[in-house]
Formats: C-alpha cells, structure tokens, sequence
C-alpha cells in the first residue's frame, strides 16, 4: 500500500488520515438510522389499538388525509329479557290442556348466561301487573313452560303488541292460542287439539333460519318429552291468515305435519314470536341451548323509533278495550298496528303512583309522544319537562278536537303545554261539525304522498313564532306543526281521524299521513337520509336498507315514492336539513336523473353518499359519475355474479363477516346495473369479474371515501350465498352503512414545500370530527427525537374538538436536521352516529417525517460499506507492516 521510500513517520501520518476517513464513511449511515423512507416526504397513520386499520395517506405538500377508524363494533346490541318467574304451576283458567306447567328457572339462566350480552330479569306476576313490562324496558319476554295468570294477560298481550318479542317454550302455547298470538282468529280459546297438542319427541330441522343457523338441514335431535312436548299443527295452523308470516323451523321426526319448533314474524301487527316444543325441565338437551339463544337475538327488536301514547292524564280515546285509563277504550289499535307494522315500537305511558306523570327520566326513554285530548291536567312539571324533552330532540304528536262543552278544559290544557312551541287551539270559534275531506297543504315531508285527510268534528288551529301551518281549508289551519331546540311538534285538530272505530283511520290519506308525522317527527336528530323504491318487501320500512338502518340502530329518515313525482320530497328533505349521509336505493323508479345536480351539490357541501343505481347507461356523460371516481363502460340484464375483488375491505367484514366470495342474484329485475371504469380518485371493490378487470367494476369507493357507489342493484341479491341465513343484501347494506357512518377524524395538514434545516416553520393540520363524541377534551402531543428539531410550542395542547366540528392548530418547529414528530389525538367515539353501542377511547398518532431523497441515501450506504473496507485495508497493512518490522 506504501512506498518503502515513504518515511515511517510519514506513513503513520497517511494511516491516520485514512483512518479518520475510513471511520467517518462508516459511522454516516448510523448518523442517518432516523431516515427510514425512500420518498421526499410521507404522511402516514399508526393507530394503537389493535382493532383499529392503519392506513398510509397521500403527500402531505399535495393532499389531506382520511383517516380509518374503530373496528369492529359488536354485532349484537345488549338485549334486555324478561322472564316470567311463576312459582305457582297450576293451570289459569283459560288454558283446559290439562297440561304440566314447569318453572324451572335455573336451567334456563344456566342456558342464557353463555352470552355476555343478555342482560336478564326475573319478573313475577304482581311485578308485570305494575307495568313494568314495556319495550321501553324489554325486548324479549320468556314464557318458561307456564301460562300467565289472568290478571296479567292483557299485559303481556300489550307488551306483544307494542312490538317486544315472545320466548314461548312448550305449554305456554295455550296463551299464545288464547290471547289472539297464535292465530288471530283463536283470540278467546286455548286452541289445545285444534291448533296444538303434545305430540313432540324431537326435532327434525328443515328450514335455515337465523334461530337455527347453529344447524345443518336435516339434522335430528331426539327428545324423551314423556308424554310428548307441544306441537302446533302445520294444516291447521298455516290455513290461517297469519299463514305466510309463519315459518316451520323444525318438526317432529315422525311427523313432518308437527311443528315442533315454529318462528313468526308478523307482518301487520305485534312483535316477533318463538315458539320451542321443550319444557327445559323434564330432560336437558345440550343440542337446543344454541337455538335458544339465537332465539333471543331474533326476537329483539331493532325499531326504527320507540313511540309511547299517554294513558297518564286520562285521554279521552284509549287504544285497546282493556284501556281503563281512558274515557272509551279501544279506539286507536289500528293506529297502533300500523306503526308496530313499520318497524316502530308503541308503548302505552301509564300514571305513576305519585309525582309529575311526564319526567325527563321517563320521556327520554322514547322519540316520539302521543297526547290525545286529556282530560287530567298537566302539571307545572309535566310542561317543563315536556319543552326540555323537545327541546333536546324528543317529539310530539298532540291531538285535540274542537272546544266545544266537554272539550273545552282538553283544549285549554293543550295550549297551555304547546304555547312555547307557538301552536294553539282557537278556543274562540266552536269548530266544525262533521266530517270532511281537507285537501289544501303546504309543502312538507309529511305530505308525501298524500293528497287529503278525513277529520271528523275538528278545531282551527293558531300558529305563532317559528310554527308553521301543514293543512288548511283556506285561511283555516287544521294541521300544524313546529320545529324547538332539536325537536318537532305536529298538532292535529280532530282526535277521531285516526280511530279504528267507525274506519276513519282507513278514509282518504290518514294513515299515510300518520306514517309521514311519525317517521317525521322521529327523525328530528336523524343525520341519515335514506330513499328506497324497493317493493318486494311489506312496506317501504321494511326494506333490506331499512332493516339494516334499524339493526345498526341509525336514526335516519326515510322518503320513498308515494307521490306521484316520485324524488320531489326526496330533494325536498335533501335541501331542507344538514345530513351526514345520504343513502339511495333505486331500483324500481326512474327520473331520479332530474336530481343529480342537487346530489353533486350536496357532495361537494361535504356529505357522504352511498347509492345503489341501475340507470347509468341513459346519462352516461353526466358529470356526477366523474365525481363518484368512475364512467360508464356497458350495461347487464343477465343477473351475473357480484364477485369481490377486495376481500379484506371492511364493507365485506364488518360488522356481518361475510363468507362466500361473491354475491348471487335472488330476485331478477329487467335492468340489473352497468359495468364501470374507474378513475384515478376511486378504488374499485367488487366487480363482473372474479378477478379485478379494467372496465368491470361495480362496487366504487372514492379514494377519500365519501362516496360508495353500487353499480348493481343491491336488492337483487336476496339470495343467502354465505349461507348465513339471513339475506345477503342485508349484510352488505348493513357493512356499507357501518364503514360510511364510522366514526372518525379527517386530518388537512399544510406543510411547506421545501424544509431546510436550521429553519423555523409553522405547521397547520386542520381536524374534522366525524361523528365522534365532544365528551372530553383532546390532547396534541409533540414528540421531537433528541437532536432532531425543537420546538417553541409546549409539547402537550389540550384543546376540546366537538363533535361535528372543525379545529386547526398551528404550532412551530425549528428543524436543525432533519426532524420526525408525532401527534397524538384522543377522543371518545360513540359506535356509529346514534348508535346504541357502547363508546370507547379512540387514539390516533400521527406520524410526519422529513426525509432526504434516495441518492443520498445510496451515498450513505456506498459510504459507509467503502469506509468499512478502507478500515479493514488499513488494519491489514498495520499488521502486516508489524509482521515485517519484527522479522
């Protein structure tokens, strides 16, 4: 390496220098260890909770980022169950078949205590008679082999036909006979050998039903039974009306025609029904544990809105005959039926043994009140907590009728209590006298769909401040209504035109116009605007995307096409109020094409949109497609499969995991949807194909996912591919939904665009809170390694971001090299918006780094690797030169 000429000092004095160079090539890449990316510079997203995604944005020079959010929430909802804890097992009267009540209660909580989410009461007859059981409280009530005492029937039967679920196992069929369950047509009698009988010694499953998804078909379980356990009679039974409501789940194994353990769901009034041929006493059969179980989570209701109608003040109308605490009973049961049918559920709000009848307590459990021409005064504390309960997002339906004798004290009472609200009975005129047909309105969602109403001996009504009028005859006001705080009022100047008795609920539009007031007046804190034209399901309430609404438990109103127009009150409802998310369901109805422009408005305000449309090859060049990330390539009518391209998308996954890799059609329509390419701003989910293919998307997802659009109509797939036994467009609405309405933050950070180091510079990110609750106040922290960059702010800000709102915080950062920082945000997340699920602390760490570009990087490594060789020539030479000086 050296001239032997060189001097020993001289050459002593090269290896130094060497060495010194050597050592700094070696130590530059462990100088820069910090410099872990090969770009400018990244914007990333590590979030701590396991359960959580993590997701890596755009440039932080060039575009904001959407973050993820908390996953998965729990599928089901905490289910309140009643169980009817009778120790006398002697038969009431009603029930003459003479047989064998059991109560064997342990048993049964040893079966239901498996699930966490159960929360389990016991209650006795005397309890039930105090009112307890109300779905306000409940949802499902079990009936454990035994009958209800008569003095409790009509309780029970009220509970049912509020909405709440039955659990009826073996002899408790004798009440489902004779209160009316279990046919209508029974209502009185036993039906013990007509309808029922005990003839059961297994069970023989031949149905897939969310109740035995725990069983393959044909699976036999025998039973000993003794004398044998209940059966229904499937000839008989099925003639019935209720017919096409029941499902047979299983039967006996040496009788197909006995039905030993039978679903209902009806479809024009009351809650769900189980009915399970087994006595959990006389024998324990391990098999049935998990049917009973999925039972309780089917019979639970997921109502669109809890409804109670006022029996506390003396209404003049009462619902049901049984109604004592009305001056004439049995009125309103078709009122009640109707919105039960609609997926509502109905209480009746009875008085209290003393103090206020109407308290925040007791009102907030419900959205929707039903006052009816009360004969009781209210008292000072039932108004004051009536105008907080509105004022706060509770409503109310109030009815009075003209005052006129006994109807004067009804009308000055409702002044009194709608007077903050500006509406008011005009006690000075008597009223009208008869019954007519009203056919002037005003534009208002709850007209949708309506052109008259039939009121019978009705007021006029005044209307001040914010109120507003709704029907009219003229100058006269009939039907008004009023918008307090975040609740809603509707008042109605007549009592009668919703009475079963005499069919003036069935006369003109009333009863599409009580759908109208209650899904108005229960989405006064709704953020969710839905419209379907599905028509294959019992009502519009009733839907596939209805269904999954409910079950998410999304407040949401609803708009569908009653008028004749069709989207009229859809875009009236769309430009009205401020929604988080709008969802369109269009698979029947054309002309939505005239609204596009409103749609593509209200995107660029910033909401979100999930859409299912068939329609796209008619206005192929309409710039709203552009702006959902894609443009049309071809249209389909021969129902292909859907088959899905990103497996591991939340929207396939939570929160129904879905298990097959495609989706079948079940229901055929003309026009099925059309083939898509996408754009650069859009991610393609699903698509024609069983591979991802250019120009066969169908399922589109912004890239900044404010929008989901589905190409093929969702509705079509009716079908249970995944064999999961519920329908599969169900679950996809349910995970659209749930992946759309998550709670989140959206982070627009500003950065400069050159960061030198040894300057100072002010960084931005501006914070959009999604859905997450303003419970407690967030925190900002600045973690600055040592020696990479101060900063001039304190290292911890706290500030509160509340919910619905945008922050900004700006600080400053002196880079004296190049620097990493991390923010970290905490809030409360509340499931999806109004959801019933429980909360949890959400935390997000945001990690910004500044790096060099990658030549410079391949100078560090190539220096450091010569640094390392030049240190191994130099020990070499020293060594040998040591060698040679000793030889």
């Amino acid at each position: 390496m050296f001239n032997n000429k060189i001097s020993f000092r001289e050459q002593r004095r090269m290896l130094g220098i060497f060495f010194l160079l050597a050592l700094f090539l070696f130590i530059t890449p462990l100088k820069s260890s910090v410099i872990r990316t090969a770009s400018s510079s990244r914007f990333s997203v590590e979030i701590t909770d396991s359960s959580f995604t993590s997701s890596t944005g755009p440039s932080p020079i060039t575009g904001g980022f959407v973050s993820k959010s908390a996953f998965p929430f729990p599928d089901e909802p905490l289910i309140r169950v009643a169980v009817y804890n009778e120790p006398n097992l002697t038969s009431p009267s009603y029930d003459g078949s003479f047989g064998y009540n059991t109560n064997n209660i342990t048993a049964l909580l040893d079966i239901l205590s498996v699930n966490p989410r159960f929360d389990i009461s016991l209650l006795t007859a005397s309890e039930i008679s105090g009112h307890i059981l109300t779905t306000a409280n409940f949802d499902v009530f079990i009936m454990l082999d035994n009958n209800p005492r008569e003095f409790i029937v009509n309780n029970v039967l009220d509970f049912w036909l509020a909405g709440g679920g039955l659990l009826s196992f073996d002899s408790s069929a004798a009440f489902l006979a004779y209160s009316g369950i279990l046919p209508p047509e029974s209502a009185g009698d036993d039906g013990y050998f007509n309808i029922w009988r005990y003839f059961s010694f297994g069970y023989n499953f031949t149905v897939r039903h969310p109740i035995a998804k725990a069983y393959s078909l044909g699976t036999v379980i025998p039973a000993d039974g003794a004398y044998g356990y209940a059966s229904w009679n499937w000839t008989a039974l099925s003639a019935f009306t209720i017919g096409g409501d029941l499902v047979p789940v299983a039967h006996s194994p040496t009788d197909e025609n006995e039905i030993t353990i039978l679903a209902f769901d009806p479809t024009d009034r009351g809650g769900k029904v189980v009915s399970i041929g087994f006595d959990v006493d006389h024998e324990s059969i391990p098999k049935l544990n998990q049917l009973i179980r999925n039972s309780i989570n089917w019979l639970a209701p997921r109502p669109k809105a809890r409804i109670a109608f006022d029996l506390s003040h003396l209404p003049r109308l009462g619902i049901d005959d049984w109604d004592e605490f009305s001056s004439y009973p049995g009125y309103y049961y078709g009122m009640r039926d109707l919105l039960v049918a609609h997926q509502y559920t109905v209480d009746k709000l009875f008085p209290v043994s003393s103090g206020d009848n109407f308290t925040l307590e007791r009102l907030q459990k419900y959205d929707m009140l039903i006052l009816t021409a009360n004969d009781y005064n209210y008292t000072e504390g039932d108004r004051i907590a009536i105008e907080a309960w509105i004022a706060n997002g509770g409503s109310l339906l109030a009815m009075t009728d003209r005052p006129y004798l006994s109807f004067a004290k009804p009308a000055q009472q409702a002044n009194l209590l709608l007077s903050p609200f500006g509406l008011a009975v005009n006690i000075s005129l008597p009223g009208v006298i008869g019954s007519n047909g009203i056919t002037e309105f005003e534009k208002h969602p709850t007209i949708d769909g309506c052109s008259s109403i039939t009121l019978s001996y009705y007021a006029y009504l005044n209307v001040s401040g914010e109120a507003f009028p709704i029907w009219k005859d003229g100058a006269n006001i009939h039907v008004a209504g009023s918008e307090y705080g975040k609740g809603r009022v509707i008042f109605v100047s007549d009592i009668n035109w919703l009475q079963s008795v005499s069919g003036i609920i069935d006369l003109t539009d009333n009863k599409q116009f009580l759908l109208n007031v209650a899904n108005w007046l229960t989405a006064s804190t709704a953020k969710v605007l839905m419209y379907t034209d599905w028509l294959s399901s019992p009502n519009f309430y009733r839907t596939p995307l209805a269904l999954a609404l409910n079950d998410l438990g999304v407040k949401y109103y609803l708009a569908a096409p009653y008028d004749a127009v069709n989207f009229a009150y859809l875009n009236l409802s769309l430009n009205l109020y401020s929604w988080d998310l709008v969802i369109i369901d269009n698979p029947s109805s054309f002309g939505l094409n005239n609204y596009f422009a409103e749609i593509s408005d209200y995107i660029d305000s910033g909401g979100h949109l999930i859409m299912s449309y068939f329609n796209v090859d008619n206005y192929p060049a309409n710039p709203l497609w552009a702006k959902l990330g894609f443009r049309f390539n071809a249209t389909f009518s021969d129902q292909p499969s859907l088959y899905i391209w990103d497996a591991g998308h939340d929207i396939f996954s939570q929160p129904v995991d879905y298990k097959a890799d495609n989706f079948t059609y079940g229901t055929i329509y003309f026009d099925d949807g059309d083939k898509l390419t996408i754009f650069t701003n859009a991610t393609a989910l699903a698509g024609i194909t069983a591979t991802e293919q250019t120009d066969e998307a169908v399922i589109v997802l912004r890239n900044d996912e404010q929008t989901l659009f589905n190409g093929y109509l969702l509705d079509e797939f009716s079908a249970d591919t995944d064999d999961s036994t519920v329908m599969d467009s169900f679950e996809l609405w349910k995970n659209e939904i749930a992946f759309m309405l998550r709670p989140k933050l959206t982070f627009t950070p500003s950065f400069p665009t050159t960061i030198l180091k040894g300057n100072a510079y002010n960084y931005t990110i501006e914070m959009q809170n999604h859905g997450l609750t303003a419970a407690r106040a967030g925190q900002i922290e600045l973690i600055l390694p040592t020696g990479f960059g101060t900063t001039t702010d304190p290292l911890v800000q706290s500030f509160t971001l509340p919910k619905d709102d945008t922050s900004g915080l700006t600080w400053s950062i002196q880079f004296d090299t190049v620097g990493n920082y991390t923010l970290t945000f905490e809030a409360i997340y509340q499931g999806f918006i109004g959801t019933k699920y429980e909360g949890g602390t959400l935390t997000y760490v945001i990690s910004v780094t500044k790096t060099q570009l990658l030549p410079q990087y391949l100078w560090y490594i190539i220096g450091g690797v010569l640094g390392l060789i030049l240190l191994i020539i130099i020990i070499t030479v020293i060594i040998k030169k040591s060698k040679s000086k000793k030889s």
